[in-house]
């Protein structure tokens, strides 16, 4: 099994690989992860459940897993997975179910898949090539209509661009022409949040590549505009379910 972490500022790719896993393997997100699993099945008995349900995935198939929703996998332990993944940021964009993306042979994403496969099983690939054909399988998602699209993206463009300031909702609200009222009202019926908790997952989802890169707490914490490590560590609890420490060690090379 073959699988490692690529370093960096501000991750979209955040790890990869390529095997078959042991038999104790199993994913159980109980809160979203802010990130998605990105997978290409290709042998094993594997199960995926959320609150629609259990299906049994379904080999030789690509499957991009929820970034903002609870979910599990679990394989049979006689018919292991092996699947090409990543792990991918792909925020402002929520999934919150499965995708599953047919695979057909000699395809464009087949070839794209047989690329990225290679690349991992290659040492001497560098981390910007495996940025590059993770942005070219992103690209072939976008162009295909694959992906929801951002809702308000005005306005969460807005949000995200100025995340670690502390500008009031109203003053934004004030921008666009609304009352805070009506700004936060709407805000919530198109995102599913309030402004204030759109901006504070702007900045998590920013802790995770940071995190990721092995920035400090205390580095994190001070760059996101939070007074102290305490308040980040106790903002990132809330929202993931685990402290930033957890959360960095809980990160391994596989799916």
């Amino acid at each position: 099994m073959l699988g490692y972490f690529i370093e960096g500022e501000d991750l979209m790719l955040l790890e990869q690989g390529y095997g078959t896993q042991e038999a104790n393997w199993f994913v159980d997100e109980k809160k979203g992860p802010g990130f998605c699993r990105v997978y290409y099945l290709e042998s094993g008995i594997v199960f995926f459940h959320d609150e629609a349900g259990l299906q049994q995935l379904t080999p030789e198939t690509l499957y991009i897993f929820p970034s903002h929703a609870p979910f599990s996998i679990r394989h049979q332990p006689s018919h292991p997975i092996c699947c090409l993944w990543y792990h991918l940021n792909l925020f402002p964009i929520m999934v919150t179910s499965l995708i599953k993306i047919a695979v057909p042979p000699d395809g464009e994403l087949f070839h794209l898949i047989a690329a990225f496969r290679c690349a991992i099983q290659n040492p001497a690939t560098t981390a910007e090539t495996l940025r590059y054909l993770a942005d070219a399988l992103t690209s072939f998602f976008n162009e295909e209509k694959l992906l929801p699209q951002p809702a308000a993206a005005e306005w969460t463009d807005y949000l995200q661009t100025h995340a670690c300031e502390n500008e009031a909702i109203y003053q934004i609200a004030n921008r666009f022409g609304y009352t805070a009222e009506h700004f936060i009202r709407q805000f919530h019926e198109k995102t599913g949040m309030s402004p204030c908790q759109y901006r504070i997952h702007c900045r998590l989802n920013h802790a995770i590549g940071r995190l990721a890169a092995g920035a400090s707490i205390s580095d994190i914490a001070q760059e996101l505009g939070y007074a102290e490590s305490k308040s980040f560590s106790r903002a990132f609890r809330t929202h993931y379910g685990v402290s930033p420490q957890e959360y960095r060690k809980r990160r391994h090379t596989q799916p």
